[in-house]
């Protein structure tokens, strides 16, 4: 059996956290293997789960979504997830810096379910097969892509 995709999430509405868990534990070939409420709990959920994609709110407490973003892009580590960033917030500008910063999606709320699934599938061809390590870095060819229900 292949590996699952391993997902993080990073948003401070729990009611939010729990739909999502729920829709991605349900599919056969992703798992939800960590979640934070907050972008600093983010950082370090990253750090030590390794997710393959993270589902990332862009407004939290603490250290927003931009700012982890920005910490992920800024550091040396040699571990990234791919991130998908959701937002109740479609602003031009924040768009175009989470992009800049390696968001490889921009999804605002409300979003449709089967949509995020399947954005968290076509970044996972990305992923190398056995190891927690992506083939596309940040900086290379971001994608911009703009979705709304």
């Amino acid at each position: 059996m292949a590996e699952k995709i391993r997902v993080g999430i990073i948003d401070d509405n729990i009611h939010i956290v729990e739909i999502l868990s729920s829709f991605i534990d349900k599919e056969g070939d992703m798992e939800v293997v960590g979640t934070a409420g907050d972008g600093i709990a983010g950082l370090e959920m990253i750090e030590s789960l390794k997710p393959h994609v993270v589902i990332l709110d862009m407004v939290m407490p603490r250290l927003d979504g931009l700012g982890v973003l920005e910490t992920l892009y800024r550091s040396s580590v040699e571990y990234a997830p791919l991130v998908i960033c959701l937002s109740a917030v479609g602003q031009e500008d924040l768009i175009r810096r989470a992009v800049e910063y390696g968001a490889k999606y921009y999804l605002v709320k409300p979003f449709d379910f089967d949509t995020i699934l399947s954005r968290i599938r076509e970044l996972a061809g990305y992923i190398q097969p056995g190891s927690h390590m992506v083939t596309a870095p940040a900086a290379q060819n971001p994608q911009k892509n703009i979705e709304e229900k």
